[in-house]
């Protein structure tokens, strides 16, 4: 299995032009709040900042030490919520519509600014799940590797690799999988069945 870290924020950083480290979560907790939030209250809190989930939740994560709707905004700078916003608000008023960074088009069901933030990121993040699938079946098929794609989970993909030929596959997906125009993404790699030992 083949997991792409951080996915939908590494998107939402990339997209607007900004670095994204290793593991997102931690570089956001080091660059805005001096590591005094965990990579669990970050997660929360960038669900806040992002779609609107639940203050209330991260008002109880967080406890006294952090203003939450501080904590919002600085998250929303963040990932340049302002510059998404930008960019497909006078799109949608146009056509009713907007593309999101790869550019397929986008019909929402609301205009909000937490659903717009949403449908931008969730759609491109899906986007460049599948481009970066792709190019990783290219490179096994290069290679002549046995290894099949079996199905997708989102930002997940599972293969069924032949014994013989981990160690390549491990080889192929050791520096992440490279998205054209945004970079080179993380992944975590984990064993779920292993048949051949």
């Amino acid at each position: 299995q083949v997991d792409f870290v951080s996915l939908e924020p590494r998107v939402a950083r990339l997209a607007t032009g900004q670095p994204a480290s290793h593991d997102v979560y931690l570089q956001l907790s080091k660059e805005l709040f001096g590591s005094t939030l965990t990579r669990e209250q970050c997660k929360i809190a960038v669900l806040c900042a992002l779609y609107g989930a639940s203050r209330s939740r991260l008002s109880k994560m967080i406890g006294s030490k952090h203003n939450p709707g501080q904590v919002i905004k600085k998250i929303q700078n963040f990932f340049g919520v302002n510059d998404i916003l930008s960019s497909v608000k006078p799109e949608l008023k146009k056509e009713a519509s907007f593309r999101n960074y790869f550019g397929r088009k986008i019909e929402p069901d609301r205009s909000d600014d937490s659903a717009l933030v949403n449908y931008f990121i969730q759609s491109s993040a899906v986007d460049a799940a599948m481009i970066g699938f792709s190019e990783v079946v290219k490179k096994i098929n290069k290679k002549f590797l046995k290894c099949m794609p079996i199905f997708v989970i989102h930002d997940a993909i599972l293969f069924d690799v032949h014994p013989d030929h981990k160690k390549n596959f491990f080889d192929i997906l050791s520096g992440g999988i490279n998205i054209p125009t945004l970079g080179e993404f993380p992944v975590t790699i984990s064993a779920i069945a292993d048949g051949g030992e």
